[in-house]
């Protein structure tokens, strides 16, 4: 999660500074969607080896 907001913090300087090319905001949305994949994969087998192990991954963006 923490190389997911990081991905996400490049996303918002680039759309707050207004400049970046749109490719550089398009891999920044893939290595975010990358990385949530991971997390929520990790999670799962992280459950699956240890029923106690608690579920500590959260969306970047909440779902309504």
């Amino acid at each position: 999660m923490h190389e997911r907001d990081n991905w996400y913090a490049h996303l918002v300087a680039f759309r707050d500074q207004g400049v970046a090319p749109k490719g550089h905001e398009a891999y920044c949305e893939q290595k975010i969607s990358q990385w949530e994949e991971y997390a929520r994969l990790a999670e799962f087998q992280f459950g699956r080896a240890n029923s106690d192990f608690p579920n500590t991954w959260v969306p970047i963006i909440p779902s309504h």
